[in-house]
């Protein structure tokens, strides 16, 4: 014997058998916004299930600000979950006229998801195809975050452009085994867990993500020791997915009197340590540090600063 819990029907429809899968037709327009002209239309057949329409939209010489106009004249609602307006000589989603400043401009690095954004960030979100993808609440700024730069549109830009990818790895509201894994999605072989992922969301990985940053402003959470052991959880972790990464460690929220003992800690475990000052006394002071303590422990680390503030 066993019970059957029955689903409650959508609103308005009593029964599978009244939803009615004829297509029926749906307007897409473009209206100027300053003259009211209707700059493009499209009719799409739509049926009463997820679908995704694409189309190619020719503005002739327009250019200016316009309404996107969805119209029906059936009863119902309607829900548009995703929609993006992409350049047709896009690259890989992004614009073309960037990605040859990138390259012009020569641009070494390139640092993902950024700063803060980091703390919060949930890398399997974006780990999916864009027109899937959930808006996320931005805890730091307000409002929704739309998700249109996930892990594979940041390496595709990286590759576009030439420049060498930078992870930085949400510590805070996130533990090692999800680090590890984004380690795996980025650098394993397809035939690993999270490769499989990566192979099942129709991405073939032609670079790996080789720098990796522990996290952002940690002194917002821990004590310098406290961030210390923490890095050396996450680090053994994600060496087990990719023993040839390279792990960098912030002491700029900390202090510099406080990076002997946290090398104590994590030394053995990083390849570099981050500070974001650029005063050359604090720089000597910090590579005088590091020099002793490569000395003594047969390391080779090295003093770096991912958000180098020029003066």
């Amino acid at each position: 014997d066993f019970a059957m819990k029955l689903i409650p029907p959508l609103e308005g429809v009593t029964s599978a058998s009244d939803v009615k899968y004829e297509s029926r037709e749906l307007k897409i327009e473009l209206i100027s916004e300053d003259t009211g002209k209707k700059i493009y239309k499209s009719i799409c057949n739509l049926k009463p299930v997820q679908s995704l329409f694409s189309m190619e939209i020719d503005p002739g010489e327009f250019f200016g600000y316009v309404t996107l106009q969805i119209s029906f004249k059936f009863e119902g609602s309607l829900l548009l979950s995703w929609c993006s307006l992409m350049p047709l000589d896009s690259i890989k989603g992004w614009r073309k006229d960037v990605v040859e400043k990138l390259i012009e401009a020569k641009v070494p690095v390139l640092r993902f998801p950024g700063g803060c954004y980091t703390t919060f960030f949930n890398w399997r979100e974006w780990a999916v195809l864009r027109n899937e993808r959930r808006a996320m609440p931005s805890f730091f700024w307000g409002g929704l975050d739309e998700n249109d730069t996930g892990i594979d549109e940041f390496l595709d830009l990286c590759e576009a452009s030439g420049a060498k990818p930078q992870i930085c790895i949400n510590m805070m509201t996130s533990n090692a085994f999800e680090a590890a894994s984004l380690v795996e999605y980025c650098n394993g072989a397809d035939d690993s867990p999270m490769g499989k992922l990566r192979v099942f969301n129709g991405i073939k990985r032609n670079m790996k993500v080789r720098f990796w940053e522990m996290d952002n402003e940690a002194a917002r959470k821990w004590s310098p020791l406290q961030y210390a052991e923490r890095v050396v959880e996450f680090a053994r972790k994600m060496r087990d997915a990719d023993p040839d990464i390279f792990i960098m460690m912030e002491y700029y929220t900390f202090g510099v009197e406080n990076l002997k003992p946290m090398l104590q800690i994590a030394g053995k475990f990083i390849d570099a340590v981050i500070h974001r000052n650029t005063d050359s006394k604090l720089i000597m002071f910090s590579n005088e540090m590091l020099n002793e303590y490569n000395k003594e422990n047969g390391t080779k680390i090295v003093f770096v600063n991912t958000e180098w503030l020029s003066e």
